[in-house]
């Protein structure tokens, strides 16, 4: 079973927040970027008798990256993106933070 979830990742009005993506900055200036991941969920515990269990969510991949309302897959952002920029975005998933509640 995969879940996914989607979220805001970028929501700038300067592009000196994120000069690595000045490219994808709208005429006014504005930058959206959401990003839907999925991943499977899978119990977690500590391995001991008795320990909590809790969902945690595993093999977290990137479906889509939406921005300024264009939407790629992370394959054709991959391919129009620099590499920085790509990698920019990559860091920025991954210091996503969110709850398991946050995937449907």
């Amino acid at each position: 079973m995969q879940l996914t979830m989607t979220k805001i990742l970028i929501d700038s009005e300067n592009v000196a927040d994120h000069p690595l993506l000045d490219y994808w900055y709208d005429i006014n200036g504005g930058l959206e970027v959401y990003v839907t991941l999925s991943g499977r969920p899978v119990k977690d515990h500590y391995g001991v008798p008795g320990s909590p269990v809790w969902w945690t969510i595993e093999d977290v991949r990137i479906q889509s990256i939406e921005i300024n309302g264009v939407t790629y897959t992370s394959k054709q952002f991959d391919e129009i993106a620099t590499e920085q920029a790509s990698a920019y975005i990559d860091e920025l998933i991954e210091d996503l933070e969110y709850e398991f509640a946050d995937w449907e």
